[in-house]
């Protein structure tokens, strides 16, 4: 947070295949922009960031993720669903919580049900 009264800050992350195209990879990223600013917002939190990884191999966003939460003072990492992080080797298999603890920021789910 930057000041009294200004809003809590949450960060999105996603992971997309790796052999997607470069237009579908700027359609998904756009779309899940979108939708977690509308997230965001729902849950009265300011979007910060949005990182995503593509393929398997690489993990550099989810690293630039936590890098940011911690140095922003992130209070969520918004995700489409807990895959998109046990995908993470460091977090392979982590349930909710244990994501939560080693992110250091509550976890938002996109889908207002499962929050």
């Amino acid at each position: 947070m930057t000041g009294p009264g200004a809003q809590p800050h949450a960060c999105g992350y996603f992971r997309l295949p790796g052999h997607l195209s470069d237009q579908c990879r700027q359609r998904e990223t756009a779309l899940l922009r979108a939708q977690f600013t509308e997230r965001a917002a729902r849950a009265g939190l300011c979007l910060s960031g949005v990182f995503y990884d593509a393929g398997r191999r690489h993990d550099h966003a989810f690293y630039a993720l936590q890098s940011e939460v911690r140095h922003s003072h992130a209070v969520a990492v918004i995700v489409p669903d807990l895959a998109h992080l046990t995908r993470v080797s460091a977090l392979a298999g982590a349930d909710r919580l244990t994501l939560a603890r080693y992110l250091r920021a509550a976890i938002v789910l996109l889908s207002p049900n499962d929050s």
